[in-house]
């Protein structure tokens, strides 16, 4: 962005001197060359906007799903603790009536 405002800039200065060195009249496509320019800086910077919302919608998206991995994580844990829980009962109720 700041390389075409360079540009333009270089450009402007080119087309005024020339306009000076040859006594023509340039001045009629100054404005179109300006008019490109804004409209090319607007367009960008459109795009820029919608990219900058869209990384930040799929970045907090991203946050919100290893939340929820981590939950996930957590229960699978507090199920396998319950499992083992259960498999030592188990064992422990075989074991009775083994005696019984």
């Amino acid at each position: 962005l700041i390389t075409l405002c360079g540009f333009a800039a270089l450009l402007f200065y080119i087309l005024d001197q020339a306009a000076a060195v040859f006594d023509a009249d340039l001045d009629q496509y100054l404005i179109y060359v300006g008019i490109i320019v804004v409209v090319l800086t607007e367009i960008g910077c459109l795009i820029g906007c919608f990219v900058s919302f869209k990384f930040g919608t799929v970045s907090s998206n991203i946050d919100l799903l290893k939340d929820q991995t981590h939950k996930i994580a957590d229960n699978v844990a507090d199920f396998r603790e319950i499992r083992e829980m259960l498999k030592s009962q188990v064992n422990e109720l075989k074991s009775t009536l083994r005696q019984i």
